[in-house]
């Protein structure tokens, strides 16, 4: 199950550019664009509301969102977005291996942490 860290409250902005520094300085991570167009045509297929299928292109255009995949333990991977972090597991025990980094980050950040 995907995990999210975002705002600590429905009011507070998102840390971006302290979240931003400490995924990219993390030991071997690798960081890559995020393909908007290929997530927005698969978007489309799913159904998404053209306010959502906007708003991806926007983050687009602000050029903020990147992939980023860590090549050591505990091999943190996800989505970096303007307001959150979307983590990634291929399966529940790398989801575990991931658990206490991701807690940490949150705890640093101030955020609140989300399963979806």
């Amino acid at each position: 199950m995907p995990i999210r860290l975002i705002p600590a409250t429905d009011n507070s902005d998102f840390p971006y550019a302290v979240a931003s520094s400490m995924l990219r300085e993390i030991e071997g991570m690798t960081i890559s664009d995020v393909d908007f167009p290929a997530m927005i045509e698969a978007g489309k297929r799913f159904g998404w509301p053209q306010k959502t299928i906007d708003s991806h292109w926007g983050m687009m255009d602000r050029g903020k969102c990147f992939r980023f995949v860590q090549n050591d333990e505990p091999f943190l991977e996800g989505t970096m977005y303007e307001d959150n972090i979307f983590f990634s597991f291929r399966d529940r025990a790398h989801q575990e291996s991931c658990e206490a980094a991701i807690d940490s980050m949150a705890e640093i950040l101030g955020v609140r942490k989300i399963l979806r």
